[in-house]
């Protein structure tokens, strides 16, 4: 596995449209960096799973609708 120039380690960071295209790049990038990534999707459900199964552990992915917020508890 290559290295990251990077180094995020302790960092959590979000990526909102991470499932796919330049969004999966970027939580891989971040991963190799170091960092813990949160990506977040809307309806890539199978492209969701299959990136944190590739990124293996540095990885936690949540399901949200960022126009409608009445699915949310606080």
């Amino acid at each position: 596995m290559k290295k990251s120039m990077l180094n995020l380690s302790g960092k959590v960071v979000l990526v909102t449209g991470g499932s796919q295209g330049l969004g999966s790049i970027i939580c891989k990038e971040l991963a190799l960096s170091g960092a813990k990534v949160i990506l977040h999707y809307n309806s890539s459900d199978k492209k969701a799973e299959n990136l944190k199964k590739e990124i293996k552990g540095n990885i936690e992915i949540i399901k949200a609708n960022p126009v409608s917020y009445t699915h949310l508890t606080l």
